[in-house]
């Protein structure tokens, strides 16, 4: 998605109705404005359940994310990553639906509540898949798992587990062998991301924009 994270957001003063968004932080050439990091606050809020926690702390953990978000978007624009087709976004959305609403007179209605829109919650799970999407492509190929590995995580987690359970019988190392190279590739790729970021980070230009000078 090659566009700049800046939507309008509605705000009314005493006086008269205007519409105001102002911009808080600036990621190289892309801005997060006060609005963005607001509705990620309530997607994510909606999506856990619980009402939205608008705290400087959860502020500073938004923010974080949405510049993430920034340097992903900009590395796959960069080289040219292909975007996350629009009915995998659908899908996630009606997965959503079903999962926590029994009808989509419910599902309305608690999404209005929540002041967010379908448009809203599409973003977000657009955002997911761009992150997911990055992940693999960028470092799954140089990750190599061995048999060494497996072994190691083998022994301190499902013999540990049923050593604490007492009489729990494990499973054998080659009933699991799959799974765990899916958890160990997972860890690695998600280290792999994080370091990436960390860099990233560093590189880039990244503004915060003062209370007193945000426009």
């Amino acid at each position: 998605m090659t566009r700049l994270l800046c939507v309008l957001a509605m705000a009314i003063s005493p006086a008269r109705p205007e519409i105001v968004d102002r911009i808080a932080v600036i990621v190289n050439r892309a801005i997060i404005t006060e609005s963005d990091i607001a509705r990620r606050i309530r997607v994510e809020a909606f999506l856990l359940g619980k009402p939205a926690d608008f705290s400087e702390d959860r502020r500073r953990i938004t923010i974080d994310q949405l510049i993430n978000l920034a340097l992903l978007r900009r590395e796959m624009e960069v080289g040219q990553f292909a975007e996350p087709a629009p009915s995998s976004v659908e899908e996630m959305l009606d997965e959503e639906r079903r999962e926590r609403f029994p009808d989509a007179a419910e599902y309305r209605g608690q999404l209005e509540k929540a002041g967010l829109k379908d448009e809203d919650l599409k973003e977000y799970f657009h955002a997911q898949l761009v992150t997911e999407r990055f992940s693999v492509f960028r470092f799954q190929p140089g990750i190599s798992i061995s048999d060494a590995d497996v072994g190691s995580y083998y022994k301190s987690t499902f013999l540990a587990a049923a050593g604490k359970n007492g009489d729990q019988e494990p499973p054998s190392l080659e009933e699991v062998r799959d799974r765990i190279i899916v958890i160990l590739t997972q860890e690695r790729i998600t280290t792999a991301l994080f370091r990436w970021l960390d860099e990233a980070r560093r590189q880039a230009r990244i503004v915060f924009l003062p209370k007193k000078d945000r426009r």
